[in-house]
């Protein structure tokens, strides 16, 4: 069995934007709320990401971030 301690997680907040970004360590992630569009580099469908949803991406991945309403996320780079 796995346990979350959330204590050891950061928090993130983000307004609508668009930016490129490389993950520096395997980064676990919660949204809290809002909504974004990871798009991938190499790939055409983006990944959509609202509240509720759990995601976890590898270390070195390179992405397009994209904020389309406020976000509030808390992830644990591992």
């Amino acid at each position: 069995m796995k346990v979350l301690l959330y204590r050891s997680w950061c928090g993130w907040e983000g307004e609508p934007d668009k930016f490129e970004y490389t993950f520096p360590a395997k980064d676990t992630m919660y949204m809290l709320k809002g909504k974004v569009k990871v798009y991938i580099h190499g790939h055409e469908e983006p990944i959509e990401l609202g509240a509720g949803d759990f995601a976890e991406f590898p270390k070195g991945l390179h992405v397009t971030w994209q904020t389309v309403e406020t976000a509030k996320k808390y992830y644990r780079h591992t």
